[in-house]
């Protein structure tokens, strides 16, 4: 009698869909892992820019092509083409000049849009208090639930509060 060395049609599909699977849920783990980290670099940099532009603002330092007395400098909060970003604007006598401007990457939505906190110079305290909030896009320009919400609070006294929901 002939014996038969290999393996039936069955034993192979199912090694295939063993690996299939495996391979499917590796895959959204690394997915969601990516996002995780997309949202945590755009906390970093939304309160990088709240520290530079509060701490610029009140040790006086302006920057060049401000030739009138500097007040302070404005964080805002943007969105363009491009996606959300956040600009320091530094208010020399009546007008605004640039000093930075920085993308959040794509998937980010950043709260409040065209909102934005004044950073007085010399005197540490700021106009009213401000709450900006950072979180995965879930493509309805709303907040992915599965991923939180990083909320940043800036106080009276220019001090900052991390909060995540």
């Amino acid at each position: 009698m002939k014996r038969n060395t290999g393996f039936t049609l069955i034993e192979v599909i199912l090694v295939v869909a063993i690996i299939v699977i495996l391979t499917s849920s590796g895959l959204i783990v690394s997915i969601n892992n990516l996002k995780v980290k997309s949202l945590e670099n755009a906390e970093s940099m939304l309160k990088t820019g709240l520290i530079k532009a509060r701490d610029e603002a009140f040790f006086g330092k302006k920057i060049a092509g401000c030739n009138d007395i500097f007040n302070g400098n404005t964080l805002k909060i943007e969105k363009d083409g491009k996606g959300y970003l956040y600009k320091i604007m530094c208010r020399c006598g009546v007008s605004e000049i640039e000093n930075e401007r920085k993308y959040f990457g794509e998937n980010i939505l950043v709260e409040p849009v065209d909102g934005g906190i004044f950073f007085k110079t010399v005197k540490r305290d700021i106009d009213v208090t401000q709450s900006f909030s950072v979180c995965i896009n879930n493509g309805n320009n709303e907040c992915d639930e599965n991923f939180g919400k990083r909320v940043i609070n800036v106080d009276n006294y220019g001090n900052f509060n991390y909060e995540k929901e």
